[in-house]
């Protein structure tokens, strides 16, 4: 018979059950690898016009940390507005 058993290993008790069934002896604990699994970010729902002006706009912040481009002052994008 097989049986899994799913436990949270910061839990003070459940560590400790654990380790009681572990000290029974009559147990084989076999650990099972942890899947991780990388979820793809959904990008159908967004405006594309949207999604391209974050990407420049992303675009211009990087090259204002490299040093490739002069960004304006808070006070003038507010003139601006």
């Amino acid at each position: 018979m097989t049986a899994t058993i799913t436990y949270n290993p910061r839990n003070r008790s459940a560590r400790l059950a654990m380790d009681y069934i572990r000290s029974l002896g009559v147990f084989t604990i076999t650990p099972v690898p942890a899947v991780r699994t990388r979820k793809r970010a959904v990008t159908n729902s967004v405006d594309a016009q949207l999604w391209s002006d974050l990407k420049g706009a992303l675009h211009e912040v990087k090259d204002y940390r490299n040093g490739n481009i002069q960004m304006k002052s808070a006070e003038d994008l507010f003139n601006e507005l």
